[in-house]
C-alpha cells in the first residue's frame, strides 16, 4: 500500500528512522510538498500494528534510564524512539549509550 504525505524535516527524519527499523519498504519525494510511502506488508498484513504519539506539546513524557530499561523490559513487541541531546534514538540505542530523553513514539509490532 502507498500512502501521501506531507514533506517536512520532522516526517523526513521519521520516514529514516522507519525505513532503518524495516517498517517501511521505502518512501520517494513526488514533489516539493508531497512524499510517497510504501508500507511493507507481510502476508497481507501490516508489519506494525499502531504508531502512537506519546509526547505532545501540552504534555511531555520524560524517562531516565532506569525508567527506560523497565519499560523496555515490559514491552518487548513495541520499539520507542527517544529524543535525546544527542538526537533522535530507539529505546535500545538510549539503553546501549546510557541517554534519558523524551518520549516521542511507540511503535508497535
Amino acid at each position: 500500500m502507498i500512502i501521501d504525505i506531507e514533506n517536512s524535516k520532522t516526517n523526513r527524519l521519521f520516514l529514516e528512522i522507519f525505513l532503518k527499523l524495516g517498517i517501511i519498504k521505502g518512501f520517494s519525494f513526488i514533489n516539493k510538498y508531497t512524499i510517497e510511502v510504501a508500507l511493507k506488508y507481510n502476508n497481507s498484513i501490516c508489519v506494525f500494528k499502531k504508531i502512537k504519539l506519546v509526547s505532545k506539546p501540552s504534555k511531555p513524557v520524560y524517562v531516565t534510564l532506569v525508567d527506560l530499561e523497565r519499560l523496555k523490559s515490559k514491552t518487548k513487541t513495541s520499539f520507542y524512539i527517544i529524543s535525546t541531546n544527542k538526537g533522535l534514538f530507539f529505546d535500545f540505542e538510549c539503553i546501549y549509550k546510557k541517554l534519558s530523553g523524551k518520549v516521542i513514539l511507540k511503535i508497535e509490532l
